[in-house]
């Protein structure tokens, strides 16, 4: 769990979320969900949910927490995105699909620096 709070503390550094209150929690997920985000800007409060068997089988472990990470400086947007798509089932789902892929194509951006190595005292 340290990585895990070393690499958050890393990027949002990065993305200039020193100000939020991010809680990071390590559970088990439905099968096939690696991580959720629950962002909520107006309170600068997050809740990032990793999977800790997934997590442990990804080739690049601090790529999923620069990806939640990065759900939250866009989860503003994404917000206000669905609210103009309404009720619109379609359009909220198009929404949803175009918000995932900006947030997968970010966390590719070959720019993002690798976290140091954790410095562990005995």
């Amino acid at each position: 769990m340290a990585h895990v709070l070393s690499w958050a503390r890393f990027y949002g550094s990065l993305l200039g979320l020193q100000d939020w209150m991010i809680t990071i929690k390590l559970d088990s997920l439905a099968p096939g969900i690696l991580a959720t985000t629950y962002a909520h800007p107006g309170q600068r409060q997050a809740h990032v949910l990793l999977d800790t068997i997934g997590l442990r089988h990804e080739g690049e472990p601090q790529k999923v927490v620069l990806h939640e990470l990065l759900h939250i400086v866009t989860g503003q947007a994404h917000t206000l995105a669905l609210q103009a798509a309404g009720s619109n089932p379609e359009s909220r789902a198009l929404v949803g699909f175009a918000f995932e892929d900006l947030v997968q194509r970010m966390t590719g951006w070959r720019f993002w620096p690798t976290p140091p190595k954790e410095v562990r005292t005995k």
